[in-house]
């Protein structure tokens, strides 16, 4: 009987495997829309004239796909999570349009015109693909934060995260209002 009783309580429960994905969900899209994204685009953004064009692509294409596949697994994981709490709710649908946008933006991608062929679809295909990832990014950290302050209601990581967000929102737009410049 006691190796019976022993074996129930090493199990894991419903409720350790469901925090364990709740956990496994947010490191996966920290990850994704926290540090892989943003690199992404700010290699669109200033990495031409730091790195060599073809490195600065190489680099923002694949922290681009890598950022997607992460978002991709999280968002599938925090489909094993879904508990209907209603106030979950926003944070799910804007989860799901986030990793629309971001699951979008190879195929647009591969609809990128040829500029000496077609130089007004080029500058449109460029504003869709640049915008669009723009309103992803600010969509996909205020998801995070929200999915924070689901996870720590005490506030102490969500107030850490926005700080950060500051900070590297601060860093980015000098690096465009310099290249502007």
């Amino acid at each position: 009987m006691g190796s019976a009783v022993s074996t129930l309580a090493a199990a894991p429960t419903t409720l350790a495997v469901r925090e364990a994905k709740k956990t496994l969900h947010g490191a996966l899209m920290i990850w994704s829309w926290g540090v892989f994204i943003p690199a992404a685009i700010g290699l669109a953004a200033a990495g031409k004239e730091t790195f060599s064009q073809g490195i600065w692509f190489k680099l923002h294409r694949a922290l681009g796909v890598s950022g997607g596949l992460l978002a991709a697994v999280g968002m599938l994981t925090a489909r094993q999570i879904g508990t209907g709490a209603p106030r979950a709710t926003p944070h799910r649908i804007a989860g799901y349009l986030v990793t629309l946008i971001g699951m979008a933006q190879p195929f647009i991608a591969t609809k990128r015109p040829d500029p000496s062929k077609d130089p007004e679809g080029r500058a449109a295909w460029y504003a869709v693909h640049k915008y669009l990832a723009w309103v992803g990014l600010l969509l996909g950290l205020a998801n995070i934060r929200s999915g924070l302050q689901m996870w720590d209601p005490k506030g102490a990581l969500s107030l850490t995260y926005s700080a950060g967000v500051v900070a590297s929102g601060t860093m980015v737009a000098s690096w465009n209002a310099a290249a502007l410049m």
